[in-house]
This record gives C-alpha cells, sequence and structure tokens, in this order.
C-alpha cells in the first residue's frame, strides 16, 4: 500500500506535467533542445498530448560513435526522418565514423534536411578518407551555417555552390582540393564569420577568400606541415568590409591582404620553423603589414614581434599603424625586449592603450632573461594615455622599457604595473622596485603608476 506522502509525490509530478503540456509547442521545442534525440522521442509516451511533439522538434542532433550496431544508427536516423512533420529544421547535427555510414544513407538524409528548409548543418567525420558530399547542401537557400569537421578528409564538392543565405561557416580539418572551396566565398552574397581551423591544401593555390560581405575571418593552423612536408601555398583575402581577422600561421606562408580599409581588430601570430627560417619573405611580411595598417586594435604574439622586427630591419623599411589605437603585445623577456617593443610603438603614432604581457619563454633560463641590452631607442606615444603590464618579474629589461614609457608619454594617465606571483612573494625586492620606478622622472607629471601584487 502506497503512502500518502508517495502518492502526494506523484500526484505533483502529474501535475507539473500538465503545466508544461499546456505550453505552446515552440516552448516545448526550447525545452527538449536541451535533451538527447533519444530522450526526446521517448516523451510520446507521456499523453496524447506528447504523441507527436517529438516529429516537429526544430533540432535534431545524431551521434553515430555512441551507437552500436551500424545499423541500428542508420535506421535511427531514417525512421526519424521519415516521421518528421511540422515546420523546418533549425539545427542538423551529424557525428559518424566510416563504419557506421555510407554514402546511400547520408545522400537521403541530407537532402531531407535541405527539403525541410535546414537552417544550422553541422557534419563532423570520422572516416579519414576521401568522400562527396550530395550537391543539395551547397546549393540549400534556407541554410544559415555550415560547420565540416572532416578530421583531414578530403571532401570533393559540386561543380556549381551556391548558398543565398549563408552567413557563417566553419572549417576544421578539412583538406581544400579543388576550386570548389573558393566558389564558396564567392557564391555565398551574405557570408559574414568564417572560421578555418587546422585545414590543408593539396591541389589548390591559391586559396582564395573573396567576399564583399565577410566581417570577421579566423585563420588558425590553416596550410601548416602535412606529413612532414611543407606546403608551400598562397592564401590571398579581398574583403573590403573585413572588421576582424585573427590569423594564426607559418611565417613562411603567404598569405596577402588587400583592401582592408575597413579593418578595426587584427590578432596575429607568426610562427615560424627553425628550419627554414631563412626562407621567409621578407617582402611578402612587408606587404602584409601594410594591408592591416588600418586596424585601430592589434594583437601581435611575441614570435610575430621577433619575425617582424627582424624583417624590417633586414629590409631596412618602416610601416606605419596609422589609426592604432590599442596595442596588445606577448613579449619574451630577454635582452632584445625593449628593442622590440618599442619598434611596434614607432609604428604606432596614434596608439592610446598599451597592453604588455611578459612571459619567460620556455629553454631560457632566469639569468639570461636579466642580461641588459644595451642600444637606447627612440621612439614616439605623444597619445599614450593608459599602460598595463603583466607578468613584470623586475628585471633590468622589463625596468627599463617601463622607465623609457615614463619618459616619452606625455600625456600618460596610469600605468598599472601587475607583479608575477614569485616576486610578489618577496615583499623587499618588489618595495625596492616600486620605489625605484615610482620615483623616475615622467613625462606627464600628473601620471598615476599603480602596482598590483
Amino acid at each position: 500500500m502506497l503512502s500518502s506522502n508517495h502518492m502526494e509525490a506523484q500526484q505533483n509530478i502529474v501535475e507539473n506535467l500538465d503545466r508544461i503540456s499546456d505550453l505552446p509547442d515552440n516552448i516545448i521545442h526550447h525545452i527538449l533542445s536541451f535533451l538527447l534525440i533519444k530522450d526526446v522521442i521517448r516523451t510520446s509516451f507521456l499523453s496524447k498530448r506528447w504523441r507527436y511533439i517529438w516529429t516537429s522538434v526544430p533540432t535534431l542532433e545524431f551521434d553515430g560513435l555512441v551507437f552500436s550496431p551500424k545499423t541500428k544508427f542508420m535506421n535511427f536516423i531514417d525512421s526519424v526522418l521519415l516521421h518528421r512533420s511540422g515546420p523546418g529544421i533549425q539545427t542538423f547535427s551529424l557525428r559518424f565514423g566510416g563504419y557506421y555510414c555510407d554514402s546511400s544513407h547520408l545522400d537521403s538524409w541530407f537532402l531531407a534536411a535541405a527539403n525541410h528548409n535546414v537552417r544550422e548543418l553541422s557534419i563532423s567525420s570520422h572516416t579519414g578518407e576521401a568522400f562527396e558530399l550530395p550537391s543539395c547542401i551547397f546549393t540549400c537557400n534556407s541554410l544559415t551555417v555550415l560547420k565540416l569537421n572532416l578530421y583531414n578528409s578530403v571532401v570533393n564538392l559540386p561543380s556549381i555552390v551556391h548558398l543565398p543565405f549563408l552567413k557563417r561557416l566553419q572549417l576544421t580539418s578539412v583538406t581544400f582540393s579543388e576550386d570548389g572551396w573558393n566558389q564558396i566565398f564567392r557564391n555565398s552574397p551574405m557570408l559574414e564569420d568564417v572560421i578555418m581551423e587546422d585545414c590543408y591544401a593539396e591541389n589548390l593555390r591559391p586559396l582564395q577568400i573573396s567576399s564583399s560581405s565577410l566581417r570577421n575571418l579566423i585563420i588558425d593552423g590553416l596550410l601548416k606541415e602535412h606529413n612532414y612536408c611543407l606546403l608551400n601555398h598562397e592564401i590571398r583575402v579581398y574583403s573590403p568590409r573585413l572588421l576582424s581577422l585573427k590569423f594564426t600561421g607559418y611565417a613562411e606562408k603567404s598569405i596577402y591582404v588587400e583592401n582592408m580599409s575597413s579593418l578595426i581588430d587584427a590578432t596575429i601570430d607568426l610562427k615560424f620553423n627553425f628550419g627554414v627560417r631563412a626562407e621567409i619573405d621578407s617582402n611578402y611580411l612587408i606587404k602584409f603589414l601594410e594591408g592591416i595598417s588600418h586596424t585601430k586594435v592589434l594583437t601581435l604574439s611575441s614570435s610575430s614581434i621577433e619575425v617582424l622586427c627582424e624583417t624590417s630591419t633586414l629590409l631596412g623599411k618602416t610601416f606605419t599603424f596609422s589609426r592604432l589605437n590599442h596595442l596588445k603585445l606577448t613579449a619574451a623577456v630577454n635582452k632584445e625586449t625593449v628593442k622590440r617593443v618599442t619598434f611596434v610603438l614607432h609604428s604606432s603614432p596614434k596608439l592610446e592603450f598599451l597592453s604588455i604581457d611578459f612571459f619567460l619563454r620556455r629553454g631560457i633560463n632566469e639569468e639570461e632573461s636579466f642580461e641588459p641590452q644595451t642600444t637606447a631607442f627612440e621612439y614616439c606615444v605623444d597619445n599614450l594615455k593608459v599602460v598595463k603590464i603583466k607578468g613584470f618579474r623586475g628585471n633590468e629589461n622589463e625596468i627599463a622599457l617601463v622607465k623609457s614609457l615614463l619618459e616619452n608619454a606625455k600625456i600618460l594617465e596610469k600605468m598599472i604595473i601587475v607583479f608575477l606571483k614569485q616576486i610578489s612573494a618577496n615583499s623587499k625586492l618588489q618595495n625596492q622596485i616600486y620605489l625605484d620606478i615610482l620615483l623616475h622622472p615622467r613625462g606627464s607629471p600628473s601620471s598615476e603608476v599603480v602596482c598590483e601584487f
């Protein structure tokens, strides 16, 4: 016999379920979007009200890597799409390995998604083999987001690519092998965001990212070494309305940017292979800098500063970031620190905000980082107002840079120095460094120096 408390609990469950059942379908669909599709289908047994709600949920996510055997996974997707009703599909996500899918099933699933006006399509393939996606994906009028994570698989594109409403394209571990990939940029007139991570190019040169609508571009690890061979390819970017650019890649690769007058924010992380450092094309790097010279916010990695400083010195050429307002630097601490940082400052006459994050590079001992540089460098920071320095160790190179900034910044309002934790533990040393900086002559007598320990 059930206790009164148990009966009351069951009654509460029923009442709560009834409250959810009274909600409009779109709100129930939103709630169900947080569940696995198998759990969504199980709700059909709750009551008549819930019997067919699962057939019209806008989010469909299928993960073949958690299904066994293969036929069960394919039959499950076939059944879900066969019973599909109601409005279009908002999100269709498919993750699979070669063992779990064949081309005929893939074609039918993606065609069904396209026929139901899918808006966001995500495909994650673990096959590692070349395959062909059905042409309906690349001519889908409803598609706004396309995400491909292909684990270095080659995807053969159809001869016609036209995505009139695509706004976001995210490519991870995709191997570019033909001109169709250039088409996808040219023939997506509403494309705004492109993300490419760890991609490769085999028979495609150059990779042309040409789009008049593009606003944000992230290239992270594109065209790096493949099978231990350096890939000598070019990336050409022509996007006159681009607002944000983030590029991480090897300096010996060629990336050309044109007509970037609208650029506001750029993050550059140039890397180099020590064995091919001599092969870096200095002229191309200077052109690349000139291409992004209109940016207002610039973030540079330590290796980028190193490569660009050496390139400029080698060619005897300088460049100017004519509109740069905010500069963020990551700088390895060594005897070249002041030289390299001031090199960038010299190129930024309108700079108002400067942020530097110091770190000690691996393989460099503490004593070497304290070895002072001996050459003084002149630079103009007439507009600099705020400086923030993090990872401060208090060695001679860092102190020399801080003092140089205090001397040259004529309208400086505030300098914030965040000490490294190891230094913060030594109160006597940190107070000595702080006093030394505090008493140093300043170009802006009213400036404030704040040390955070």
